[in-house]
């Protein structure tokens, strides 16, 4: 394993010899909403000061993303990190319950609400997608339920 300086030098030459616009680098912190709200604001702070242009904030505590967001002038992405960060991320195969691959079955996050049990041919029912853009729509996502709701349709005309 890699330390992070080796991390950060292989990263950099990777940028320049490969001519890469940007690359993602994982960290952890630990997981107690008081010792991590610290940790993840000073954390994410330095990789702001340090040139980068996002932060993801993976299974971290919602009041912690919040205060981190709040404290950053670039933008937080969450996964499963609660309402307040900057944008979401959700890996579609945890969200419509794609399962096929052992992997999956394996390592579904627990903060994933799954909205179907798809498998192939990927189909997925009208009560589904009710029932996700529902949970967008109780999250205030309502810009994504409504991106959702009209791509939903628009594949239901094409079909």
């Amino acid at each position: 394993m890699l330390c992070y300086e080796q991390a950060v030098d292989t990263a950099v030459r990777v940028l320049k010899e490969g001519g890469m616009d940007a690359i993602k680098l994982e960290g952890r912190a630990p997981s107690r909403i008081t010792a991590a709200k610290a940790i993840v604001v000073e954390t994410a702070m330095a990789l702001q000061e340090a040139g980068c242009f996002s932060v993801d904030l993976e299974c971290v505590p919602a009041p912690v993303a919040a205060a981190t967001t709040s404290a950053l002038r670039i933008p937080t992405i969450g996964i499963g990190a609660g309402p307040f960060c900057s944008g979401q991320a959700l890996v579609y195969h945890d969200l419509l319950g794609m399962m096929q691959h052992p992997h999956h079955a394996k390592v579904t996050p627990k903060f994933c609400k799954q909205f179907g049990q798809v498998e192939i041919p990927y189909k997925i029912g009208a009560a589904d997608m009710d029932g996700f853009l529902n949970a967008l729509q109780k999250l205030g996502f309502n810009d994504a339920a409504s991106a959702a709701a009209a791509a939903a349709a628009e594949k239901i005309q094409t079909s």
